[in-house]
């Protein structure tokens, strides 16, 4: 049975129903038969129900946002083709979606001599010269692992501008609760790689295109963006950035590309490789 409170003291009255309306202003029954040997618990085990549900549902509410800084939190400097310069430091902010990076650039067996450049599970034809022959590891790009490119340098120490480069590479995209699938994958690369490569240049975007994008039968996405650019000491005014992500097999796999626009004649060079990308599985 139960009481009701007015604020101040507990009626004489009881109830069986606990929501029902108070009976202020009705005297109890002197003749009924007090049934509430414990009456004055009822209440306030109410109240703790209703803390414990409170409770409850504060704690569903902490767990979904610990969920989602942990999944936002998961990793350009001058030019593409040098190391960034020292860089302001990066505050922690769980809206920052660039910072996983592999230093090491961990590298995984693939064949060798076949005229084939191999990161992740792509390959594509080795460019002739003037591209590298020695084909480096590139490992400032975020989320990736397992990537190799050919480069040809665009500007450098000898014509007295900042180090540039035009560049193909391939490799591994990878995050530690699964990657997300390629039409999301592509533009969050395009992202990372313009903050992670350009720094704090200034860079203003226009899609080119955006759309799906398919190898030997495996689906991905392909992104490919003009970047407006001026960097000090540096005569390139623009370039093309493109990523393709494909989910190859159970890895994700990726192609990344820039073309400045005073090297456009090696764009044919960079669609060749792209013509010849394989899955390789």
């Amino acid at each position: 049975m139960y009481r009701y409170w007015d604020g101040e003291s507990w009626s004489d009255e009881v109830s069986a129903t606990p929501l029902a309306n108070p009976p202020w202003g009705r005297p109890a029954d002197p003749g009924s038969p007090d049934e509430t040997d414990n009456p004055r618990t009822s209440a306030p085990n109410r109240s703790r129900a209703a803390l414990a549900i409170t409770i409850t549902i504060g704690a569903v509410v902490v767990a979904l946002i610990a969920f989602f800084v942990i999944r936002l939190t998961s990793g350009p400097g001058p030019g593409p083709g040098t190391p960034p310069a020292t860089q302001p430091e990066t505050p922690a902010t769980t809206t920052n979606l660039c910072t996983r990076q592999n230093p090491d650039n961990v590298r995984f067996d693939h064949p060798t001599g076949d005229g084939r450049v191999y990161g992740g599970k792509l390959s594509f034809p080795q460019l002739p010269s003037p591209w590298s022959d020695q084909n480096t590891d590139e490992n400032r790009i975020p989320y990736s692992r397992d990537v190799i490119q050919q480069v040809i340098p665009v500007h450098g120490e000898s014509d007295g501008e900042e180090p540039w480069i035009i560049g193909v590479a391939v490799g591994e995209l990878f995050a530690g609760d699964g990657f997300y699938d390629p039409e999301e994958g592509a533009p969050l690369i395009t992202d990372c790689v313009i903050k992670t490569l350009y720094g704090p240049q200034s860079v203003t975007r226009t899609t080119l295109r955006s759309q799906p994008y398919s190898v030997d039968g495996y689906d991905g996405w392909i992104t490919e963006t003009n970047l407006g650019l001026s960097v000090p000491n540096l005569s390139t005014t623009s370039e093309v950035a493109i990523v393709i992500v494909l989910r190859t097999g159970e890895v994700t796999s990726f192609f990344f590309a820039s073309i400045p626009n005073d090297a456009e004649q090696y764009r044919p060079d960079v669609d060749q490789a792209m013509a010849g990308l394989h899955v390789v599985i």
